[in-house]
């Protein structure tokens, strides 16, 4: 595994060690194995892409920088060498706060927090943190990536998600998003829905309650779920078409809705979609009444 493909905490791990190793490494007789140590831990800090930073815990000097902190925050390594770590954070409360948690052993990974660079950007990051103890000093270090086109990237999934569910929700058939196999469970529905199946989203919350909340009669209810069931099973979309399928309800005139499942393909799910046909359907019934 290359040091470009390393997680930040495998990072943090590999500095810490070298540098206890280069601090174990005493004496003229270990000047030879002393050269080597450092040479590698130069080269794993520098090949790594994301910025590493290493600091003193109390008084907060920046004691190393790798090539990429350097870039990514725009400082020279004189010039980043020359400050303490609330130079660089936009949160400076809450990075004392993260720095308390990692000194006690309770904190590892901070999933975000804002930095800035020398040109006053402020910019999300993702740190991972370690300390390590060299002489008396205890030190920190950082392995800081630079999150912000992954986050911008989500704002727009999200933005996307936003726009897609708006349209979905406000279509004038009702659709939803469900397993059938092994049982009917929905990860989505619009009102529509619910209103055309004449039910609510409380009697569909829990699995397979589709059956009993939507058809009350037992008799049509195993009748039309085994036919259904048994559409679906068959893979033939042609097959997943269900046509004025009557809803009844005690005291209320019967209403007509035809149905179509659309297979997600490689997900286990279908798009339910659902249509009232009762105007049709009346229509039809009071014509063949009149000839």
């Amino acid at each position: 595994m290359d040091a470009g493909n390393k997680t930040n905490e495998q990072l943090v791990r590999e500095v810490e060690q070298l540098r206890r190793h280069i601090d174990e490494l005493e004496g003229s007789e270990a000047e030879r194995a002393l050269h080597e140590s450092e040479s590698r831990y130069r080269a794993l800090f520098e090949t790594v892409s994301d910025a590493i930073m290493v600091f003193d815990a109390e008084a907060k000097q920046f004691v190393d920088v790798n090539g990429a902190a350097v870039g990514l925050y725009g400082y020279t390594r004189d010039e980043f060498l020359a400050l303490k770590q609330p130079d660089i954070t936009a949160e400076p409360a809450e990075s004392a706060a993260d720095i308390k948690e990692v000194l006690a052993g309770r904190l590892l990974r901070v999933p975000i927090r804002y930095h800035k660079k020398k040109d006053g950007t402020v910019f999300p990051v993702e740190i991972s943190a370690g300390t390590l103890n060299l002489g008396s000093r205890t030190l920190l270090c950082c392995v800081i990536r630079d999150i912000t086109e992954r986050n911008r990237e989500e704002e727009v999934l999200r933005e996307g998600d936003a726009f897609i569910r708006a349209v979905m929700d406000n279509l004038p058939i009702g659709i939803a998003v469900n397993s059938v196999d092994p049982a009917v469970e929905f990860s989505y529905m619009n009102d529509r829905f619910t209103k055309l199946y004449r039910t609510t989203r409380e009697a569909l919350a829990d699995p397979d309650a589709f059956w009993d909340a939507v058809y009350e009669e037992p008799a049509f209810r195993e009748e039309i779920k085994k036919r259904v069931l048994d559409d679906c099973a068959s893979g033939d979309p042609e097959r997943m078409y269900w046509e004025d399928v009557p809803i009844t309800r005690k005291g209320h005139e019967t209403a007509f809705i035809t149905a179509r499942n659309t297979p997600v393909p490689d997900k286990h799910l279908m798009i339910s979609t659902v249509w009232d046909v009762t105007g049709r359907r009346r229509a039809e019934d009071a014509l063949g009444e009149s000839r």
